[in-house]
């Protein structure tokens, strides 16, 4: 009794020992390396796509948010945008000047300083004040436009890198097939049926039915 009382304890001990060092070695089991990236890359790699960076990055600077998303053929027509309303700015802006300066020449009771509009072309106070306004207006409105441009690029830039993370099913599809309805009181009815799979996960993907009788 003795010897197997001695044989027992010997046993436990020797498991306790074999399970410490089963934990010790899983436990200092090595972890896979994680990816660094610069400061540059991390900036362009972690979380990609991420909406807001695509955002943010288009209002810095203009079509970095196309390029974020990789979608460079839209960079092209965003900067043709930007020119666009730069060039008004500019071209809308200089006639608003010239013509403030003419407006001032035409009033004013200086000798030394005469309208060009009113002495070549015949205008009158009335006429050069009207396009004075006319150009401030469209400047203004060249403005106005310039920060459009500006923001529905930045929504572009989002939206776009919301739909590259969208999980859209290869199963989209459209069925049309015959379809038979029973109907309690006037018996059954045979018509066309058209069936939309918006989602092949969906244990109930939704249908929706036009029926020609």
């Amino acid at each position: 009794m003795l010897f197997v009382a001695v044989y027992c304890i010997g046993q436990e001990e020797i498991l306790t020992d074999s399970l410490s060092l089963d934990s010790i070695t899983t436990e200092l089991k090595p972890l896979g390396k994680e990816k660094k990236y610069g400061l540059v890359k991390s900036f362009f790699k972690k979380d990609y796509p991420n909406p807001k960076k695509a955002m943010i990055l288009s209002f810095v600077i203009p079509g970095a948010g196309q390029i974020y998303n990789k979608k460079y053929w839209k960079t092209p027509i965003v900067y043709g945008a930007y020119g666009l309303m730069i060039y008004f700015i500019d071209f809308s802006s200089g006639q608003y000047k010239y013509l403030k300066q003419e407006y001032i020449n035409a009033v004013d009771d200086d000798d030394n300083t005469e309208s060009e509009l009113m002495k070549y072309k015949g205008w009158g106070e009335d006429d050069i004040k009207s396009e004075r306004d006319l150009y401030r207006k469209r400047m203004e409105l060249s403005y106005i436009g310039l920060a459009a441009v500006a923001l529905l690029s930045g929504i572009d830039a989002f939206v776009d890198a919301h739909l590259m993370g969208f999980d859209v099913s290869e199963d989209l599809t459209m069925k049309v097939g015959p379809k038979v309805d029973f109907l309690p009181y006037e018996g059954s009815s045979l018509g066309l049926g058209l069936s939309l799979h918006l989602n092949n996960k969906n244990k109930y993907p939704p249908k929706v039915f036009f029926k020609s009788e």
